[in-house]
């Protein structure tokens, strides 16, 4: 990790260190990639919790 803002690479790893210890709590609503559009949408409209992820497959 290279170091970014005022952060320096120590800082970084003793973030990576602490996030592989907290459970998180993610959700995600899938689109395929042909319905991009309706995810901005989405987006835009405040319709999802979370993050959007286009499925490519």
């Amino acid at each position: 990790m290279v170091s970014a803002a005022n952060l320096t690479r120590e800082d970084g790893l003793t973030f990576l260190r602490l996030a592989a210890e907290i459970p998180l709590d993610i959700e995600t609503t899938p689109y395929p990639l042909g319905e991009a559009n309706r995810a901005l949408a989405d987006l835009r409209e405040g319709k999802l919790t979370g993050a959007a992820v286009l499925a490519i497959r």
